[in-house]
C-alpha cells in the first residue's frame, strides 16, 4: 500500500514515470493488489496520452477485427468497461466494473450496471466522474481507447435489495446497439457465456459456463446460479444465452472460492480479487420490470 500510495501521489503531480516504478514495485510485492494494477493500467494511459495527444474526435471502428476474427464483435461492442475514479483512503486507486447498452435514442444510450459499481458499498455516494470504455480490440503503438463521460441517470436506493443502476452517456459511435435481452424462463443446464472486466485479469472475457441453480429467497429478488470461473469486475455483466446471444440474466454477485458468495455491495473494492466457480444472477424479467418502472424500457 505504501508503493501504491506514493505512485498516487506522484501521478497526481504528473510524474507518471515515477509513478509507474512505484506502481510495479507494488504489484512485486503483491500480484493480487487490485488498486495498484488498476493504478498501473490508467498512468500508462496518462503517460500515452501525454506522449501522442489524441484528436478531438477519435473513431475506434477502425480498430475493431472483423466478425471473421471475432464472431461476438457486435455483443462486445455493446458491453462496457465502467471506471469508478478514486474514493480516497488507504486503497488508492480506481476500480473498474461492467454494464451493456439497453437502449439508444440518436447519439445517447442508456447501460445498466449494479449499484454497487458506481457506489462504493452500496452507502457512499454515487460516483459523479464515471467514464465508459466500449470494446475496438487493441489500439496500435502510441494509442488509446476513447472513453465517455457518463451520469447517473436511475439506481436504487442502498436498502433496496435489487442492485441496480442506470448510466446515460451521449456522444457514442453509431454502430453501438442495445442487447437483445430475453425475459422467458431458463432451465437448469441451460449453455450460457458471460461477458465482462474481471479483476483478475483481462477486458472482454468471454467466460462459458451454464445454468446450474435457481435459488429464491422471500427477502430478495430471486437469483440464477451461473456455473462459470468468474471474478469481481464481472459484477453487472451480461450473461447471454450461447444458442441464440440474448440476453437471459444479469451478473450480481461473484462467489469467493469455497465460501458463499460476498454480499453484492462488498464485491466492488477490495486488495485482492475475489475469484469462484460460480456466481449469482438476476432474472432478466426482474431486471426489465425495474427499468420499465424508470421509464428506461417501455
Amino acid at each position: 500500500m505504501a508503493h501504491n500510495g506514493l505512485g498516487y501521489a506522484l501521478q497526481q503531480q504528473g510524474k507518471l514515470e515515477e509513478a509507474i516504478a512505484e506502481f510495479k514495485q507494488s504489484i512485486a510485492l503483491d500480484p493480487n493488489f487490485v488498486f495498484a494494477q488498476n493504478n498501473l493500467q490508467e498512468a500508462e494511459r496518462l503517460l500515452v496520452l501525454r506522449r501522442n495527444p489524441p484528436p478531438l474526435v477519435v473513431d475506434d471502428r477502425q480498430w475493431l477485427p472483423s466478425r471473421r476474427q471475432e464472431p461476438l464483435v457486435d455483443v462486445l461492442r455493446s458491453v462496457v468497461l465502467i471506471i469508478i475514479p478514486p474514493t480516497g483512503g488507504a486503497n488508492l486507486g480506481p476500480s473498474y466494473g461492467t454494464g451493456w447498452v439497453v437502449k439508444r435514442e440518436g447519439k445517447t444510450v442508456w447501460i445498466v450496471t449494479n449499484r454497487h459499481v458506481v457506489s462504493d458499498k452500496g452507502t457512499d455516494p454515487p460516483s459523479e466522474k464515471i467514464k465508459v470504455e466500449f470494446y475496438s480490440g487493441e489500439p496500435p503503438s502510441g494509442q488509446v481507447r476513447p472513453r465517455y463521460t457518463a451520469r447517473i441517470v436511475q439506481i436504487t436506493n442502498p436498502d433496496d435489495p435489487l442492485d441496480l443502476a442506470v448510466l446515460e452517456v451521449t456522444g457514442i459511435p453509431d454502430d453501438i446497439k442495445p442487447l437483445p435481452m430475453s425475459s422467458g424462463r431458463f432451465g437448469r443446464t441451460t449453455p450460457v457465456r458471460v461477458i465482462g472486466h474481471p479483476s483478475n485479469g483481462g477486458d472482454w472475457t468471454q467466460v462459458s459456463g451454464e445454468i446450474s441453480n435457481i435459488i429464491n429467497d422471500p427477502n430478495k429478488p430471486p437469483l440464477i446460479q451461473i456455473d462459470a470461473n468468474l471474478a469481481q469486475g464481472n459484477s453487472g455483466g451480461p450473461v447471454i444465452d450461447r444458442e441464440n446471444f440474448t440476453v437471459v440474466a444479469m451478473m450480481v454477485q461473484i462467489a469467493d472460492g469455497n465460501q458463499p458468495p460476498k454480499d453484492a455491495a462488498d464485491t466492488n473494492r477490495t486488495q485482492s480479487p475475489t475469484t469462484g466457480g460460480f456466481g449469482l444472477a438476476y432474472r432478466m424479467d426482474i431486471v426489465i420490470e425495474k427499468l420499465r418502472s424508470w421509464g428506461i424500457l417501455k
